[in-house]
């Protein structure tokens, strides 16, 4: 399966993913770790409403 990371938006399949969080019944990939913390410090800009 394909995933975006919301971060950088780099496109990448799910088994690649550096990174991952679970927010609320979904899960985000992340294409590194660096993205992962850029998500931490503000979730709310990189969740789409």
């Amino acid at each position: 399966m394909t995933v975006r990371d919301p971060v950088c938006g780099m496109c990448l399949e799910w088994e690649e993913a550096r990174a991952f969080q679970r927010v609320g019944d979904a899960v985000v990939y992340f294409c590194c770790p660096g993205c992962a913390t850029r998500f931490d410090e503000d979730p709310d800009r990189y969740l789409e409403p």
